[in-house]
């Protein structure tokens, strides 16, 4: 019998490259969709934020003159890729009743995306 060299062919190397490039390629693309995923909910975190802080402003404490619709209006730094826009309008004819609607608008990584906030609030 004739001994057979050690080591590996090249055939055997070759299969093994496609194997492990294979699969760096899959981890790689699943830590760019994590990582677009994070990205997504953070700026819906921040819209979220913004969206709050806004509803907060427009149903002031102590009770005053509900505010008339807002134009669409950038935030201040950091959030200057984010605008807002308020609607106010009485709730089914209920002039006591008021529904104030936030919405927030960026462009994020899906393209234009935006966040509503709906509420109703009793004016004074």
């Amino acid at each position: 019998m004739t001994a057979r060299p050690a080591g590996f062919a090249l055939l055997d190397v070759l299969i093994a490259l496609a194997i492990l490039g294979g699969a760096l390629v899959t981890i790689q693309l699943a830590m760019t969709g994590a990582l677009v995923h994070q990205t997504v909910r953070q700026q819906e975190a921040i819209a979220l934020g913004l969206s709050q802080e806004t509803v907060e402003r427009v149903l002031p404490t102590p009770p005053a003159p509900m505010p008339v619709d807002e134009a669409e209006a950038p935030f201040p730094e950091p959030f200057e890729r984010f605008t807002g826009e308020v609607l106010v309008a009485d709730w089914e004819g209920k002039p006591d009743l008021k529904e104030v609607t936030v919405i927030i608008r960026w462009k994020g990584v899906r393209g234009d995306e935006s966040y509503r906030l709906h509420t109703l609030a009793a004016s004074y």
